[in-house]
């Protein structure tokens, strides 16, 4: 597989990341993981931008919720239910709160991060099956509701839709799917590029995220875990961001090429987690408004 150029910003990025040593996540216990996890994600949410409000909820399923709204006029009959990343184990609405802050402000409209359940301690489905209870919760707030999300949240994300449509329910008005887990095979061509640990993401660390989430080491086989084995026909609009150097492009671009009418972007030069990373890399708002542009087409 070839791949373009390293955006410079990105590349100053992967060198202090190499230089800081860190473990990789797998060869740690999940409190210790997490724990290392939640220091870099505090890094990037350092100094995050402002909004008009910020409103910590709990939805009827007990499960919190973060409520962004960007100004005081802000649109109330659409609202974005986020789902975050972080491989189903790691990561939290304190994660992505800059993320979530500059998607609201980019769009304008009110964006809800849901803290679903992580694994292994809740395995598949039962964070699916959090992801539809915040997109009914949304749907009680707003009469158009977008699912969006990044890695694990984009395929919780894509997850929650078929689940709508399979229950013959009303679904989001569309889905935003960040560089998204798809369920592509780990020994194809983006995993072999760029999976071997010089782009943060590495196809180790991604086994081991699917052997806690779905509490077996192999290949996921249910279409709600891995949604490229599910029929795709009937979903809503989707946009489909594919970062070029990312051990899951190939998730991405296979979704996108089974999806008619599905809209992909390409996002040069960047790696997987990227589109937290506006503090130090410019075009994590790049991709936040190509986000955003979308939604509000």
């Amino acid at each position: 597989m070839t791949a373009g150029r390293l955006d410079p910003q990105m590349a100053g990025i992967l060198r202090q990341r190499q230089a800081a040593g860190l473990p990789a996540l797998e060869t740690l216990d999940i409190a210790a993981a997490r724990a290392m996890a939640d220091i870099g994600f505090q890094h990037w949410n350092q100094d995050p931008p402002v909004v008009a409000g910020i409103d910590d909820l709990t939805i009827a399923a007990g499960l919190p919720v973060r409520l962004y709204t960007p100004r005081a006029d802000t649109d109330p009959g659409r609202l974005i239910l986020f789902l975050h990343g972080g491989g189903w184990v790691v990561g939290s609405i304190a994660s992505h709160d800059g993320l979530c802050r500059r998607l609201a402000l980019a769009t304008g409209l009110r964006v809800a991060s849901l803290d679903y359940r992580l694994a292994p301690e809740t395995r598949f489905p039962g964070p699916v099956v959090d992801a539809v209870a915040g997109f009914d919760w949304a749907r009680s707030r707003a009469e158009a509701v977008f699912i969006a999300g990044d890695s694990a949240g984009a395929n919780l994300a894509l997850a929650a839709a078929l689940w709508l449509r399979d229950a013959g329910r009303p679904g989001p008005r569309g889905l935003v799917l960040g560089y998204g887990a798809f369920g592509a095979p780990h020994d194809g061509p983006s995993h072999r590029a760029f999976g071997g640990g010089e782009h943060l993401l590495t196809t180790a660390t991604m086994a081991w995220y699917w052997a806690h989430y779905l509490g077996h080491e192999g290949p996921p086989r249910d279409p709600l875990a891995a949604p490229l084995l599910a029929d795709l026909r009937g979903l809503p609009p989707m946009f489909v961001g594919a970062a070029e150097f990312d051990p899951l492009r190939d998730d991405s671009l296979m979704l996108a090429d089974k999806v008619p009418g599905a809209t992909l972007v390409h996002w040069h030069g960047v790696t997987h987690g990227s589109l937290l990373m506006s503090r130090a890399l410019s075009a994590a708002d790049r991709m936040i408004g190509d986000m955003a542009g979308w939604i509000l087409r």
